[in-house]
């Protein structure tokens, strides 16, 4: 028989083997939702910075596309920004992405990028800190990892 310190740490091992894909990639979703309703509104998280003009010649694309110019919403024809994709599942970590090629998301995110005249443009569309993830959202984390502790579905 296995002693009640041994029994108890299988149970949790058993439990906590579920925290990323049950509760980690449910939270980013979240994230990638919110950074979603966020830029299309022309915004980002409480606390980060977010350039919310285009530049002129941009505009002027934009205009020529039909698209408006009001405010940085980050979208195009194309609108690569709406679709996460999610890294396999792993026990240690969960990671999103975007699909079909994401590269220029990776510069808003990065937080700089130059633009003619050397001027910088910041946009920061996902949280960089714990400080900047909404309440709501850092909340249904913690319930999701406590029913998953718990014994309970997510």
């Amino acid at each position: 028989m296995l002693s009640l310190g041994v029994q108890a740490a299988n149970l949790i091992n058993k439990r906590f083997s579920k925290v990323v894909t049950d509760a980690g990639q449910p939270f980013l979703l979240d994230i990638f939702k919110r950074m979603n309703e966020l830029t299309r509104a022309g915004k980002s998280f409480d606390g980060l910075r977010y350039e919310s003009q285009y530049q002129n010649s941009h505009k002027k694309t934009r205009r020529r596309g039909g698209f408006q110019t009001g405010y940085v919403d980050l979208r195009m024809s194309q609108r690569r920004i709406e679709y996460p994709e999610l890294s396999p599942p792993s026990r240690s970590y969960a990671e999103v992405g975007f699909q079909h090629n994401g590269d220029i998301f990776y510069y808003h995110q990065y937080g700089k990028v130059k633009s003619k005249g050397n001027v910088s443009i910041y946009r920061e569309i996902f949280p960089k800190y714990w400080i900047n993830v909404p309440e709501d959202i850092k909340k249904s984390l913690m319930k999701r990892i406590g029913n998953i502790m718990n014994g309970r579905n997510a």
